[in-house]
């Protein structure tokens, strides 16, 4: 990911540069610098995309297990299991909270 935001950090600050020399001097020659500009932005975002597929896709396989994924997952099951903890106790099973997340579970 750092490769792509440097090629569209510095396809940015090419096409600056470029602009500016073409204003300064009058030559379209200096415009070529848009050309170079656009496609290393456009390269830029390309990987940048690359990038986050492949990430996801290790996150799906399974292959990295995220810290945050597996908090969240251990709080929604803390959650649901205090709800069903009331609900027994109270005999009445209560209304789900809409400001909590709710994880997609499997029939066990």
């Amino acid at each position: 990911m750092a490769e792509a935001d440097f090629r569209v950090n510095v396809g940015l600050a090419l096409g600056g540069l470029g602009l500016a020399a073409w204003y300064a001097s009058g030559s379209a020659v200096f415009l070529a610098g848009i050309v170079i500009t656009l496609a290393m932005v456009r390269s830029g975002i390309y990987r940048q995309q690359t990038a986050n597929d492949l990430l996801v896709n290790v996150l799906e396989a399974g292959a990295v297990v995220s810290i945050e994924f597996t908090e969240f997952d251990a709080m929604v099951h803390r959650s649901r299991d205090l709800r069903q903890d009331r609900a027994t106790h109270t005999g009445t099973v209560p209304a789900a909270d809409p400001s909590m997340p709710v994880a997609a579970t499997s029939p066990a």
